[in-house]
């Protein structure tokens, strides 16, 4: 029996499942500027390859460099799968990510397709000022979304919400920070009609959990005031049941509006 066909595919096999994880592991922490290194080892590898005498051993080299030189392609595709969200960025690198966004690339956020109904920068934050409740959506178990009412302020652009210290949510969170938030204003009503008219407003963006104490104060005061009846204590319920909430804090992306007339 000859082997050699058995052996270079195993090997082939191999080389493929190591190569594509090392590509993930490259963008992640260097980003596709690391492409040149893939490059040297393809090099390296087909140089190789025309010096060794054993047919097997040389063709195993020219694969593995040339799966080196696919690398190229995969480290540029990486990028844009990480720009999507398919897979996690490296928080150390967000700034970098947060300019490929600005700069209208992969992830860039689409236009509002029925932009005559669009509303202004300053309509959207004085429904989040004024809104009771609103629905923050992750990327929960098995893929799934998940979309829960909460409580939140909006406060310096950015949303502020107090939840428990683990559940669904925070470990949606903790797997990836993308989320949503939607808030719908009061429906109106114009005289003689029986139908509503309702504004919405959807923001886009990064959730961290606050850590800084006097921060976590500060936004939990600010919740108080916002919910609390006047003349409660609010001081002493912070004080008491603060320990036991996680502060949350979306800087927003991205962020529209939109007035809906139901007929």
């Amino acid at each position: 029996m000859y082997l050699n066909g058995i052996i270079v595919g195993a090997a082939v096999f191999l080389i493929i499942g190591i190569c594509h994880p090392i590509v993930i592991k490259m963008e992640y922490y260097w980003g596709k500027r690391s492409w040149w290194v893939l490059a040297l080892a393809g090099a390296v590898l087909a140089g190789a390859s025309l010096f060794v005498a054993k047919p097997v051993w040389s063709t195993i080299l020219g694969a593995a460099a040339f799966s080196c030189f696919w690398g190229i392609h995969e480290i540029m595709a990486q990028e844009r799968r990480v720009l999507k969200g398919w897979f996690p960025e490296n928080p150390e690198r967000s700034g970098y990510y947060a300019r490929k966004r600005a700069m209208g690339g992969p992830a860039a956020f689409r236009p509002m397709r029925r932009s005559k109904q669009a509303l202004n920068d300053e309509e959207c934050k004085r429904i989040l000022d004024n809104a009771c409740r609103g629905f923050l959506s992750v990327i929960g178990d098995g893929g799934y979304p998940y979309s829960v009412p909460i409580n939140f302020v909006f406060e310096d652009g950015r949303l502020y919400f107090h939840c428990a210290k683990e559940g669904h949510k925070l470990d949606a969170l903790r797997a990836c920070d993308k989320t949503c938030f939607t808030v719908l204003d009061e429906p109106e009503k114009e005289p003689g009609d029986w139908w509503y008219h309702v504004k919405s407003v959807i923001c886009f963006g990064r959730v961290r959990i606050l850590d800084d104490e006097t921060e976590r104060r500060a936004r939990l005061s600010s919740l108080a005031q916002k919910y609390f009846p006047e003349g409660y204590d609010t001081e002493s319920d912070i004080t008491r049941n603060g320990p036991r909430a996680e502060i949350l804090e979306l800087t927003v992306e991205h962020m529209s509006g939109k007035a809906v007339r139901e007929k």
